[in-house]
């Protein structure tokens, strides 16, 4: 049999002689089973040449049977002929259904049992996919709602609609049908709907401020926020402080101020340095900008060896004249625990040497200043010495303080020395830590300044007699020292 494809024109043609040469007639007929499942229109059906178009979308291949009769008038001979019309699968046709809008949190189906096949090809197969989010859906929630889509391989799958929206969202599905012919046209081009989730109100997020720790008091410390959650996804500020301060470590709530930093971000630090064992407790807050959350965790801190402080001091100034101020202060000083310091001054030059004479009037009156008793004042204030002893010869009066070859002392170095206690008797000393100041006897001093000698000049104007003055003003002549 002569062959053709779907959909395509053909041509049948009589060829036909008389021997009377008669005029012949032609009638053309569709015959067998398939005239009347897949009947054609035959065109000039009455003539030698008639013609017709191939049937389409077909599911197998079809034989078309024709006949022709032709006829002189008196014989009437017929003959048949058979076209066989090949089977050209067509694409089925997908139908994603209609666009639908959906509340938060609700059970959607979609539909695509619209979708057919132009061959009739039956079952067809289904497959949908999510494609996209209009804004796009944050974290994992575009995983999640794909897993989430049951009955992907069905003619009407189900989805819960996601909640805690920002705002309204359309979700975009794709359905591909295919046909059973198993031919490279099977599946059908993509069809896609688009279903329109609105949102509902802000959901507060979730605070959480991590695990309890329990550390060594000196080492970092990591707080951890970074749990927490949005239930929209939004992006989360962190405001960490610290509750319940307690500085006193008598307390039985002990729970001394720490220094936290980056208290504006999911993980900040901080070092404890403390005197006594305690539980700290820092809150987290986080918001979304709208709405915010609480959480708390607990840092319990353990004691380490007690480790010496630092003393640090300074002496200002460091060149003073006799009778003016010192300032000791000691106020940098540093315990590593922030224990409470008990600060001890002492004078460790300046004094003379043991084996010269008047060593115990020499050191009360031209080298030692009065030094505060241990305390927990980091400052002392003292004044120089005055360079200036009684004389052993005259009651009541003063002369200068002299070296040991006699000369008139005019300057002197004091050297002062700081140590600092983290804990009274029991704890630990620092180690010392040592300052210098100078004093200097002006250069254009004399017996008679006031400043220096206000006791001498006192009694003075008060009539001392001619034959003090005078052995003074011989001591200064034999020194060479007379102004």
């Amino acid at each position: 049999p002569a062959t053709a494809m779907e959909g395509v024109l053909v041509t049948l043609t009589a060829a036909a002689t008389d021997a009377d040469n008669a005029t012949l007639t032609y009638a053309w007929e569709q015959t067998g089973a398939t005239a009347s499942t897949n009947p054609v229109t035959l065109t000039g059906d009455n003539t030698a040449t008639a013609t017709f178009t191939t049937p389409t979308a077909l599911s197998a291949n079809v034989n078309l049977e024709f006949t022709v009769t032709v006829s002189d008038g008196t014989n009437s001979p017929t003959r048949a002929v058979t076209v066989t019309v090949e089977f050209e699968n067509d694409r089925p046709i997908a139908d994603a259904g209609p666009a639908q809008t959906v509340a938060e949190g609700v059970t959607v189906t979609l539909n695509g049992g619209g979708s057919n096949d132009p061959d009739g090809h039956t079952p067809l197969s289904y497959a949908w996919e999510f494609v996209a989010a209009a804004p796009a859906l944050r974290g994992s929630r575009r995983a999640d709602l794909v897993t989430s889509l049951t009955g992907a391989t069905t003619a009407t799958p189900q989805f819960t609609a996601p909640a805690q929206l920002v705002v309204n969202t359309t979700l975009t599905f794709r359905l591909v049908v295919t046909d059973n012919a198993q031919t490279s046209v099977s599946a059908s081009r993509p069809d896609t709907v688009e279903i329109t989730v609105t949102a509902g109100a802000n959901d507060a997020p979730t605070a959480d401020a991590g695990s309890d720790q329990t550390v060594a008091e000196s080492t970092l410390v990591t707080l951890d926020g970074t749990g927490s959650t949005d239930p929209e996804s939004l992006e989360l500020t962190y405001e960490w402080m610290q509750i319940g301060v307690e500085d006193d470590p008598a307390a039985s709530n002990y729970s001394p101020r720490v220094r936290l930093n980056g208290a504006n971000t999911a993980r900040p630090t901080f070092t404890p340095n403390l005197v006594e064992p305690a539980t700290l407790v820092f809150r987290l807050v986080v918001s979304d900008g709208e709405m915010s959350a609480t959480n708390s965790v607990d840092i319990t801190v353990n004691m380490a060896d007690n480790d010496p402080p630092t003393a640090r001091f300074t002496a200002a100034p460091n060149s003073v004249t006799p009778g003016e101020n010192i300032v000791l202060n000691g106020d940098a000083s540093r315990d590593p625990e922030g224990r409470e310091l008990t600060y001890t001054w002492t004078q460790v030059t300046g004094m003379p040497a043991e084996d010269e004479a008047g060593v115990a009037l020499a050191a009360e009156h031209c080298f030692a200043v009065a030094l505060p008793d241990p305390s927990t004042t980091p400052t002392a204030t003292v004044a120089a010495p005055s360079l200036m002893m009684p004389d052993p010869d005259n009651a009541g009066q003063m002369i200068p303080c002299e070296d040991a070859d006699g000369n008139a002392i005019t300057q002197v170095v004091l050297h002062f020395q700081l140590v600092v206690n983290d804990d009274g008797s029991s704890g630990q000393d620092s180690p010392p830590m040592h300052q210098s100041v100078t004093v200097n006897v002006p250069a254009n001093n004399n017996l008679l300044d006031a400043k220096v000698l206000p006791k001498v000049l006192r009694n003075i104007t008060r009539g001392i007699n001619n034959s003090i003055y005078q052995r003074i003003e011989q001591r200064q002549r034999a020194d060479g020292k007379w102004n």
